[in-house]
């Protein structure tokens, strides 16, 4: 019998019983919480298949693929097709994320295959997102992928496409607030990582660039950066205003940390902002730049020094008022400082 031992003074064996039943215990127990992870992956592949059921026929290879042109054709297609009780297969389609993303898989197989599932998944949220019919549940979800992107290290199975679902989606939609989404938050309790805002602004400007292979929503403006504010839908008039201040402020603080916090100061972060800020016409240079502020402040007084020649200038030159401004652009800059003393000596 297992485990029995001999009592050295009374020569009788002992133990047997109990080491047996020990035995038969962990065995036991083993068994239980095998099939307790069997139910759990069983839970899994049921809500996998669920959400997936529910996209029916668009549930497609390249939803899920690696090609990006392809991936955001099928998300586009996605966005526009008909489907019955769209919010249902939103709330399927998160809560299949929700049980999958954390997990981790030894079988290299069946990590990529999940890892894929992932990718799928989050690129049909942000066709679902993008929606009219859709509103339930996308910010708190947001706030969730706030928190994905900025631990996505601890998410193997969240790959680099998956994470850019998820700032499409903070950035494109205007379901969602402009603080902390479309702009990070950079100060407070809730301040984003520098990796973070990086990223995030990366993902603007890609956003916004009209020179790509493939186009996804740029075709027009739609963060409407270059639409004049009276030409952008009532409902969303105060969202983009209050994003191109809110760009000019994210800026400010990011090219201040030079000077103020080194460490959490990115000169990559300042020079993305930069551009977009560039490419936003309907923001004035002069709310954000410095040589434009100089330029406009030297222009404004150059313009009142011609407005105070023009009221004397004729009697002094004999040209008509009509012809001095030309005059006026010909001086040098020793001939305009001169006005003065030419006026007080005339007069």
């Amino acid at each position: 019998m297992v485990g029995l031992k001999k009592d050295s003074k009374s020569g009788k064996w002992f133990g047997g019983i109990l080491t047996l039943a020990g035995v038969i215990v962990a065995a036991g127990n083993k068994l239980i919480q095998k099939a307790i992870e069997n139910q759990a992956q069983a839970k899994i592949e049921q809500t996998i298949t669920e959400a997936k059921g529910s996209l029916g026929r668009h549930w497609e290879v390249d939803l899920y693929g690696i090609n990006e042109p392809e991936r955001y054709s099928a998300i586009q297609r996605l966005e526009k097709v008909h489907l019955e009780n769209p919010q249902e297969i939103v709330n399927k389609v998160e809560h299949a994320l929700r049980i999958l993303h954390g997990k981790n898989f030894s079988n290299e197989d069946i990590f990529s295959e999940n890892r894929s599932i992932v990718r799928g998944l989050f690129s049909a949220l942000e066709a679902l997102y993008e929606r009219s019919d859709t509103q339930e549940n996308i910010r708190d979800s947001c706030q969730w992928f706030i928190q994905l992107l900025e631990n996505h290290q601890q998410y193997p199975l969240i790959d680099a496409l998956s994470q850019g679902c998820m700032r499409r989606i903070l950035v494109n939609n205007w379901k969602l607030p402009v603080m902390d989404y479309k702009i990070p938050a950079f100060q407070g309790d809730n301040a984003r990582s520098k990796t973070y805002r990086e990223e995030i602004y990366k993902t603007i400007l890609s956003i916004l660039d009209e020179h790509r292979t493939w186009k996804r929503q740029t075709e027009g403006d739609p963060l409407f950066l270059k639409t004049p504010l009276h030409n952008v839908p009532c409902h969303l008039q105060s969202k983009a205003e209050e994003l191109r201040s809110a760009l000019v402020r994210a800026y400010k603080y990011e090219a201040g940390l030079e000077k103020t916090d080194n460490q959490n100061y990115s000169s990559t972060l300042v020079k993305t902002i930069e551009k977009i800020l560039t490419y936003t016409t309907e923001i004035s240079p002069v709310e954000w730049n410095e040589t434009a502020k100089e330029n406009q402040a030297e222009a404004e007084a150059l313009e009142r020094v011609f407005i105070e020649f023009k009221g004397w200038g004729d009697i002094v030159t004999g040209v008509p008022k009509s012809g001095l401004e030309k005059i006026f652009e010909q001086f040098t800059q020793v001939q305009r400082d001169s006005l003065p003393l030419l006026r007080e000596f005339y007069f």
